[in-house]
């Protein structure tokens, strides 16, 4: 999709690349099904008797989402703006 989009408005997609892996990479950290980590540790984490709601990892998760997201963004802007 990003190569048709480039070919056919004439843009550059390398940037758009790199803000795809960072939003894919980085945007499981919000919830617990967000990311095959995230359902793993809470497992591991229950198996030893140790509760994670979806709710209270979600409070967590989604403030890490934000800086994570955040500081990929400016890192993009930084490299990439004009």
């Amino acid at each position: 999709m990003l190569t048709d989009l480039g070919s056919r408005y004439g843009g550059a997609v390398y940037p758009l690349w790199w803000a795809l892996s960072a939003g894919t990479g980085l945007g499981g950290n919000g919830t617990i099904i967000g990311a095959s980590a995230n359902v793993i540790a809470t497992g591991l984490a229950q198996a030893r008797g140790v509760k994670i709601a979806f709710a209270e990892f979600a409070k967590v998760g989604m403030v890490i989402l934000l800086l994570t997201t955040g500081v990929a963004n400016l890192i993009l802007l930084i490299r990439f703006w004009g």
